[in-house]
């Protein structure tokens, strides 16, 4: 959400401070997420539209303070991206998703926290569990390499 923040100090018309990159953004996540599944983006649709008016009323009605909200983006976009770095690489002992596929990290993981808060409240448990299913096959076949590596 961090990226839509700064999104929205591109300004596309000096006539309308409010059509920003910020809002091509929203409509893309959110029409991505229901083509993906209607349920999953229209809960996310809320929170994008939130996000899409808070960062575009900081913008236009705060100009003054817009040196402090991009450097609060930019300093939660590098924190986000330094946890996400040190999580994989310390716990899992690889690279994150970003050296394989650009889209997974900046598309499908918010995608992911989605659907994590639909489990939480008790939508798709037939997929959730088919999930961690697939989930313990992978981490299983993951954790044996490792000790095969470990062992040569």
């Amino acid at each position: 959400m961090s990226a839509l923040v700064m999104a929205s100090y591109v300004v596309f018309s000096d006539s309308s401070p409010y059509c920003t990159l910020c809002w091509a953004g929203i409509i893309g996540y959110g029409l991505y997420y229901m083509a993906l599944d209607l349920e999953a983006g229209l809960i996310a649709a809320p929170f994008l539209l939130a996000v899409g008016y808070l960062t575009n009323y900081l913008h236009a009605d705060y100009p003054d303070q817009a040196a402090l909200v991009l450097k609060a983006a930019l300093a939660q976009h590098i924190l986000s991206w330094a946890c996400q770095f040190y999580g994989h690489f310390h716990y899992e002992g690889n690279a994150p998703a970003v050296f394989d596929n650009l889209v997974q990290p900046l598309v499908l993981a918010p995608y992911f926290v989605i659907f994590e808060i639909m489990f939480i409240f008790g939508h798709r448990k037939p997929l959730e569990k088919k999930i961690l299913r697939q989930a313990k096959i992978v981490l299983d076949e993951h954790n044996k390499e490792k000790r095969v590596k470990k062992n040569m």
